[in-house]
């Protein structure tokens, strides 16, 4: 496992298809934030956190190699939200 930046703490779930890492603050950010990821390996379902914000991917028939994104805007209003 690569070694991790000082500033990120990372918790590998007991199931182990699931990880959870809190970003510390940073001066291009200015506030910390929650990510995670887990793989629901029996319904195919990859869900993907960032604070309140989820993304859920179906993996059946899913295109492999295709790019997910969520939009710029909502992360922005995310990261005002937590300024304030």
């Amino acid at each position: 496992m690569p070694t991790l930046p000082s500033s990120v703490r990372c918790n590998i779930a007991s199931y182990c298809t699931g990880v959870t890492c809190c970003l510390a603050e940073s001066s291009v950010l200015g506030t910390h934030f929650r990510v995670g990821v887990h793989l629901d390996d029996c319904n195919h379902v990859l869900t993907i956190n960032v604070e309140q914000l989820t993304l859920k991917i179906e993996l059946n028939g899913y295109n492999f190699g295709k790019s997910e994104y969520m939009q710029s805007k909502v992360v922005k209003n995310l990261i005002k939200q937590h300024k304030n």
